[in-house]
């Protein structure tokens, strides 16, 4: 693949980063032009985000994308000068031009050659745009004649002049309110540079990290827009000499002139030419006025201004001095998230050796000493995991930004007439969890337009609206995330729910009548069911549901699910907010110890023997108004219990979704914040275990996986 010359993997890497954010917010504000949310800003960030990504990829010399954004360009700026309207048509072949930059992308991420068309995307742009075109209003536009004033110039012309004469006013302000040792850049681009923002913004770029830019021509806010020529003035306020400046401007590409001088020598100089006769032919009025001419009333206004209008245009974001952010690689957090595990472990286990070596040693300095420094030592280290667990919290709307555009062609697909209302978007989720939620969520949104949402005439018989509605939340409950997915749709039936089960063979048909409603409702997530009247490419193979709820149960999290038929359904999963440190009760069974999540201990009873009776094969206890299964977690891992002195049962009750079981253990051992290691690569999925963390002592500990266990009280599968 060909790049411009001079062009290192450091770039590359650079303009893919900047790639995944430009086209996400086009994909993003094309959804919403769509949807009727047409406004000048909202067109100006499309067409901003498009000039970048054109510009970006001409420097890095790929030319299939410069030229796709380029036509993708000339439709925004069409849109934004009210030239062609919005039509579903234009989005169509937008948002397919926008999948082939996508492909292009992570074809250039691969490197490897992309076999994208071009040609053929572009003739269809500039098809959709003849198509929209707006005849009449250009026609009228075209037709306007042309006022002029009684000098006979345009008004155009009129106002141009007006212009530089308030520039050049305002140029003289900025320069007097500088001071002497500020440096005047002059910049002149190749004329054949196809991307001359660009070098602009690499200009300016530079000069704000090197000091701070009071003004340039064009204006900071035109170089952002792209709104360049081929040239660049810019005052600027360093330590660095103005050689240095020259030099460093120099290594910028297509610069064909490059000036730099302080004020006071440009000053200096202009004063020797007025101190000099002006030579036959020249023009006495191009020189530059000597910094006394500015010192009447009116200017002396004019010099405040400036210098609070380059004082307030300072902190603009893109050109502070200072970058207060820095793009880091996300295997560079995993590292250090590692490092803060280990560092957890060892905390535990300097714990335990302070209690050791105090019950020996009990008020000697050297334990006390220790003492204090384990207390340090712990401090430090749970402020240092507290950071780098905000470091890698994330907001969610990483992955519900994807969802508009989906949902928007599905429900085209389906001939379905969906909204998508998205709320807390700003919800933080340690990136591990962002990673693995997506692909759950986008089967539950397909589900509520593939199954949910009624056809736009059916929901009119049935007395709705026509547009469908489906909802995407999420907020934060305690130590979990909550993301719910709701829909007003048909909502889910029961009865063939019920009957579908027992035609697969995953219920018995007196289990079937026997279960209430609500466990009914629970079945579809058994794996081969699904309630889809016939198989299409959304629904109906009965693999699905039962994924979405493994996968989530992988991340600790539970799923429940609540329906009205004819009203709708809602989704509600819970999630902890991070996947590699949790805190968690530790208890002993047979002399082994294991940890339960915290988030699933609901509170602990003991409780006589005699008090639990058994149902139908299942050990039960009467707890409050409901009736609790119970597990004894010594049949779960095949151990021997040791049964209390007392003949008391201990007895840990947990939560899974709206389910509860109690767990039976031998000893309580405390709380303490656990490293959870995956067990799958060894071991392989093992129900009742979700992983295994190293204890203080250098023990291990196998993690209770509570929803599996809850599960099993139906299916009676214990893990051996």
């Amino acid at each position: 693949m060909d790049f411009s010359e001079g062009i290192t993997p450091e770039d590359i890497q650079v303009f893919l980063e900047e790639a995944d954010e430009q086209i996400q917010l086009l994909e993003d504000d094309l959804v919403k032009l769509e949807r009727a949310e047409r406004s000048d800003e909202l067109l100006q960030e499309i067409f901003r985000a498009a000039h970048t990504l054109k510009g970006s990829s001409a420097t890095l010399g790929h030319q299939k994308m410069a030229e796709l954004t380029h036509a993708m360009e000339n439709a925004f700026d069409q849109l934004r000068r009210g030239a062609i309207e919005v039509t579903t048509e234009l989005m169509d072949v937008l948002l397919k031009a926008l999948d082939a930059l996508s492909d292009m992308k992570e074809d250039l991420r691969a490197g490897v050659e992309t076999g994208v068309d071009v040609d053929e995307i572009v003739a269809d742009i500039t098809e959709a745009i003849r198509l929209s075109a707006v005849a009449a209003d250009a026609e009228t536009a075209s037709s306007t004649p042309l006022r002029t004033t009684e000098a006979g110039k345009s008004v155009d012309e009129t106002a141009q002049m007006q212009a530089a004469a308030a520039q050049s006013q305002h140029l003289e302000s900025v320069r007097s309110s500088l001071p002497g040792n500020a440096l005047h850049l002059a910049v002149a681009i190749d004329q054949e540079c196809p991307m001359p923002s660009v070098r602009a913004f690499q200009v300016v770029d530079l000069l704000a990290s090197v000091g701070e830019i009071a003004h340039s021509v064009p204006s900071l806010d035109d170089i952002e827009a792209g709104n360049v020529d081929y040239s660049l003035e810019a005052y600027v306020i360093t330590d660095k000499s103005a050689s240095e400046i020259e030099e460093l401007v120099q290594q910028i590409s297509d610069l064909i002139e490059v000036r730099v001088a302080s004020i006071a020598d440009e000053e200096a100089a202009s004063a020797g030419d007025l101190d000099e006769p002006p030579e036959s032919g020249s023009n006495e009025g191009s020189a530059q006025p000597a910094p006394t001419d500015t010192g009447s009333a009116d200017s002396g206004g004019s010099q405040v201004d400036g210098s609070h209008h380059a004082k307030s245009r300072q902190p603009r974001r893109g050109f502070a001095s200072i970058s207060t952010t820095v793009r880091v690689d996300v295997s560079k957090l995993d590292t250090l998230m590692n490092l803060v595990a280990e560092l957890v472990i060892d905390r535990a286990h300097l714990a335990q050796i302070v209690k050791e070596l105090e019950s020996r040693f009990e008020g000697s300095d050297i334990s006390e000493a220790l003492d204090r420094t384990s207390l340090n030592v712990g401090r430090v280290t749970s402020e240092l995991q507290d950071e780098i667990m905000k470091i890698r919290m994330l907001p969610i709307d990483n992955v519900f930004r994807r969802f508009p555009r989906m949902i928007r062609d599905l429900s085209q697909e389906l001939g379905r007439e969906v909204d998508l209302v998205i709320e807390g978007q700003d919800t933080e989720l340690d990136r591990s969890v962002i990673e693995e939620i997506g692909d759950p969520l986008i089967h539950l949104l397909r589900n509520a337009v593939g199954h949910g949402i009624e056809p736009p005439e059916e929901r009119v018989k049935a007395g709705k609206p026509r547009r469908g509605l489906v909802q995407l939340r999420a907020y934060h409950q305690e130590n979990t995330i909550v993301i719910e997915v709701e829909d007003d749709g048909r909502g889910i039936d029961v009865d063939r729910v019920r009957t579908r089960a027992v035609d697969r063979g995953i219920i018995s048909a007196d289990a079937a009548a026997r279960i209430s409603d609500r466990e009914a409702v629970n079945l579809i997530f058994a794996s081969g069911l699904s309630t889809a009247q016939q198989v299409d490419a959304v629904a109906g193979r009965g693999v699905g549901m039962d994924i979405v709820r493994t996968n989530i149960e992988r991340l600790n999290g539970s799923i429940s699910v609540e329906t009205r038929k004819g009203k709708g359904t809602r989704f509600v999963v819970k999630l902890p907010l991070t996947l590699a440190i949790i805190r968690a009760q530790l208890v002993s069974v047979g002399g082994r110890i294991y940890a339960v999540p915290i988030s699933s201990v609901q509170i602990n009873l003991r409780e006589p023997e005699s008090k639990i009776t058994t149902v139908k094969g299942q050990e039960t206890y009467l707890y409050g108004d409901r009736v609790l299964p119970i597990i004894r977690l010594s049949e779960v891992f095949g151990v021997e219990s040791t049964p209390a002195e007392d003949g008391r049962l201990l007895i840990v009750v947990v939560r899974s979704s709206d389910e509860q079981v109690g767990l039976v253990v031998d000893k309580l051992m405390g709380q303490q914040e656990i490293v959870i290691k995956n067990l799958g690569g060894v071991l392989g999925d093992i129900r009742g275990l979700s992983g295994v963390t190293i204890l203080g002592d250098g023990r291990l500990a196998l993690i209770i996986d509570v929803p599996s266990l809850v599960r099993s009280v139906s299916t009676r599968e214990y893990a051996v």
